[in-house]
């Protein structure tokens, strides 16, 4: 017995170093800080951090009001100009930017123009898969590209979204976001 205790005591030191080498990869759990997403996707989320390497993620936008995502697509122009957004929202976007492009006046007038356009549009965006930050069936965010952690992670991201039996869509700067991960994942009971 007491040989027994001399062999666990010479272990100990090699021991207590494997626990301190290993604490730092332990403790780098991945943090998801920004805009708060329903349980069911900040646990897609994370699993597709692990598998990609991605310690942290800001969410920067979820659903939208229709008037909220009209002063997005106003900003999106006022940024980007129009012929970037008529490569961004699909048919029924391109009629909010046409009307943009139309309507003369104050930028309270242009959105206003561009609010009347887009409820007008959004049965058929819907139908078709477009603005889907109004669509109250899914749960859609975006992840900011330039505050992951590590930047030059987001392709493997994507990838791991990607994979996920959930996942609808994820957008990426290959299809035309500038800015961000544009993601669309199917509620699950824990997101209702």
């Amino acid at each position: 017995m007491a040989e027994m205790y001399r062999h666990l005591l010479q272990l100990l030191p090699v021991a207590l170093l494997s626990v301190v080498l290993l604490y730092p990869r332990i403790s780098e759990a991945q943090q998801i800080s920004g805009i708060t997403l329903p349980a069911g996707a900040q646990a897609i989320l994370h699993d597709a951090m692990t598998r990609s390497g991605v310690r942290s993620a800001v969410v920067t936008r979820t659903r939208s009001s229709p008037a909220d995502q009209v002063r997005i697509m106003y900003n999106f122009i006022s940024r980007y100009g129009v012929d970037a957004a008529l490569r961004m929202y699909g048919s029924e976007g391109d009629a909010v930017v046409h009307r943009y492009s139309a309507t003369d006046g104050s930028p309270d007038v242009k959105k206003a123009a561009m609010l009347e356009e887009l409820n007008r549009q959004l049965p058929g965006a819907r139908s078709n898969g477009r603005l889907m930050h109004v669509n109250d069936d899914l749960v859609v965010f975006d992840l900011s590209l330039r505050r992951l952690d590590p930047t030059d992670a987001a392709d493997s991201l994507i990838h791991a979204l990607r994979a996920n039996a959930a996942t609808v869509r994820v957008l990426g700067p290959e299809q035309g976001e500038k800015e961000a991960i544009h993601v669309e994942l199917k509620k699950s009971g824990r997101d209702s």
